[in-house]
């Protein structure tokens, strides 16, 4: 009798251990061409595995992989390569670091009660952390936050920078650094963008049409005198 209660204890405590799996990656889905590099090439990923610190993931075109650590959830976004730098959890705190060499990364940080749970992915132009919030990292070193405050850091340079929810900033390869924005000016200017580049083509498009104002012909281009005067309005 108290064989067998030790030896149900034992198949407890081992059933516990691999279902925690800690200091590792669980890979939750997948979709389309998603590796993991071994020493013996890539292998494709499985619903289900563990992936060690030190992994490096790949996920080809239009394809994704969703890997949670504790609570929170990574997405690799298309064409993209990560390495899973570091993975250290204790009874205090989960502390995880990545490494985007190409591609997106969306970011879903969840804070575990009791304990601490710290974040950072690493671009070739910047690093982004954060504890217990929400956002997308690219290769390029954009950062757009979703939900809380992250802390962002251009590459060689020792300032932080925060960056609220809603707000995106940039790193371009020259060093040069966007201020965080918000979103939505970031969307009405590229809308602005759009429509200047539309009414161009507009222009372009109707620059073979004769137009005729007192004595002269305009053809080939659009020309503009005191007495003629064309406006486009894009819908």
């Amino acid at each position: 009798m108290h064989k067998r209660r030790l030896v149900v204890l034992a198949g407890i405590l081992l059933a516990t251990a691999l279902a925690a799996e800690p200091d590792k990656a669980e890979v939750i889905s997948f979709t389309g061409k998603a590796e993991y590099q071994t020493e013996n090439g890539w292998v494709p990923l499985s619903q289900g595995s563990f992936l060690d610190q030190g992994t490096v993931i790949s996920t080809g075109f239009r394809s994704t992989a969703v890997l949670k650590i504790g609570d929170s959830r990574f997405t690799v976004e298309p064409l993209s390569r990560i390495t899973i730098s570091k993975l250290s959890e204790s009874d205090q705190n989960y502390d995880t670091e990545m490494n985007l060499s190409t591609g997106k990364l969306k970011i879903d940080v969840k804070a575990v009660p009791g304990r601490t749970t710290a974040f950072t992915v690493r671009s070739p132009t910047a690093t982004a952390s954060v504890r217990g919030t929400s956002g997308e990292f690219s290769a390029a070193g954009t950062l757009t936050a979703t939900t809380g405050v992250w802390t962002y850091t251009p590459q060689n340079r020792t300032k932080n920078i925060n960056v609220e929810a809603g707000q995106s900033i940039q790193t371009a390869e020259n060093g040069i650094v966007t201020a965080p924005q918000q979103e939505a000016q970031k969307k009405a200017a590229g809308s602005k963008d759009s429509s200047s580049t539309k009414t161009l083509a507009t222009e372009e498009s109707i620059s073979t049409v004769n137009i005729s104002t007192g004595s002269e012909t305009y053809t080939s281009g659009i020309r503009q005198s005191s007495s003629l005067q064309i406006t486009i309005i894009m819908p």
